[in-house]
């Protein structure tokens, strides 16, 4: 029998649809981005995304507020909306 062990820390958020594969460790204050595949660990207080997750945010590497896409429409000209 194949014997697999977790540990999430506190304040863990993990999206739907995440897979968590083999031994992993998840630190507290973890986020992992909805779809994404862990195979390794994640640091306390950072962020990941992607097949396979990759580090995109945390203490030692910030997002940059300017990659982040606008939940806003402003980049679509209103000549382009029709009622």
């Amino acid at each position: 029998m194949l014997r697999v062990q977790l540990y999430f820390g506190d304040g863990v958020l993990i999206g739907t649809g995440t897979c968590i594969l083999g031994n992993i460790k998840i630190g507290d204050g973890a986020k992992i981005g909805a779809g994404s595949v862990v195979i390794k660990e994640v640091p306390p207080r950072t962020t990941v995304v992607g097949n396979p997750a990759k580090l995109v945010g945390g203490k030692n590497n910030p997002i940059k507020l300017d990659k982040i896409p606008s939940h806003t429409m402003d980049h679509i000209a209103p000549s382009t909306i029709e009622a």
